[in-house]
């Protein structure tokens, strides 16, 4: 993680922020805290004389995020976190202080519901836009692409790619529109400002099928509850995620869509994983920082061998 520490990066990026806090009307009160450093990312929470800001910075590959970032944050201020600056060529982006995460505020199980709920909306609102996104350089992870994905991934040619495909191919058919999905939404990415919810950091985001966010979603849920993965109350929050969705299926068919996306999700997650390590070094690759390339591989592998609920 060199290149965050680097002090000729360090200047020109804080440089530049000092920059755009002037443009804003505001300036810098104090020293700049980098609270955040990895491989995938930088950020520094910077004192101004209008409260905290934060500037984000990204490596070259992962430049669409502040592409992203901006568009959502022009389209639907009020359901995701504004932007101050961007600089998509130099990975740069100045984010106001969205207030206290969901993960420190703590919410019942209700309050998942309805923020799943909120998230799908904005999914189906972006859905029409996807072809405007991958034009902006978000990843490509439609379902069509999947497999060709996989096998470029898997060490040796397996009769595993034909059953992915098979599972690809039943997932398309039951006619969602594909659209932004981000493989990492928990409660440590969404703001609560009152009564809104604003959800940030989209650096895993891609366009894919919608369902595949279902899976971080659940875990965090099981685990911030302690509740068994298919406790009654975790499939609640699922249903309020899938409500949304009822204009295009069935609920029992949605909850069938859900459960061959958690299959599938693994290799998306496995490209999101090789775009944010690349150019690291391998030291920067291991599990400290979250899970292993080889560890999402064993994942996909096992979710091939289970039948859908």
């Amino acid at each position: 993680m060199k290149r965050w520490t680097d002090g000729d990066w360090r200047a020109a990026a804080l440089a530049w922020a000092r920059q755009q806090c002037l443009r804003v009307g505001r300036s810098v009160a104090g020293e700049p805290d980098q609270f955040h450093i990895r491989p995938w990312s930088t950020v520094f929470r910077i004192p101004t004389s209008g409260g905290n800001v934060y500037l984000k910075a990204v490596p070259t590959g992962l430049a669409h995020e502040v592409r992203l970032t901006q568009w959502l944050a022009d389209r639907f201020p009020d359901r995701t976190l504004g932007v101050l600056a961007a600089d998509a060529e130099r990975g740069l982006m100045l984010l106001p202080d969205g207030g206290r995460r969901l993960r420190d505020v703590g919410t019942d199980l209700r309050g998942w519901e309805r923020l799943v709920g909120e998230y799908a909306q904005l999914q189906l609102l972006v859905a029409p836009y996807a072809p405007e996104l991958l034009a902006l350089g978000v990843p490509d992870r439609r379902l069509v692409r999947l497999p060709d994905a996989l096998a470029g991934v898997l060490p040796a040619p397996e009769l595993a790619i034909t059953r992915y495909a098979a599972l690809c191919s039943e997932l398309a058919a039951v006619g969602l529109p594909e659209t932004i999905q981000m493989d990492d939404l928990h409660d440590g990415n969404v703001f609560v400002d009152g009564d809104r919810l604003q959800v940030f950091d989209w650096g895993d985001a891609s366009i894919a099928h919608p369902f595949v966010s279902l899976g971080m979603i659940l875990t965090t849920v099981a685990q911030a509850w302690k509740l068994p993965r298919h406790d009654a109350a975790v499939g609640r929050v699922r249903d309020a995620y899938l409500e949304p969705f009822r204009g295009f299926a069935a609920p029992a068919t949605l909850r069938s869509a859900a459960a061959l996306a958690e299959r599938v999700a693994p290799t998306v997650r496995i490209l999101a994983w090789q775009l944010a390590h690349e150019g690291a070094p391998p030291e920067d690759q291991t599990g400290e920082l979250g899970e292993t390339l080889d560890e999402l591989i064993d994942e996909q592998r096992s979710a091939l061998e289970v039948r859908s609920r």
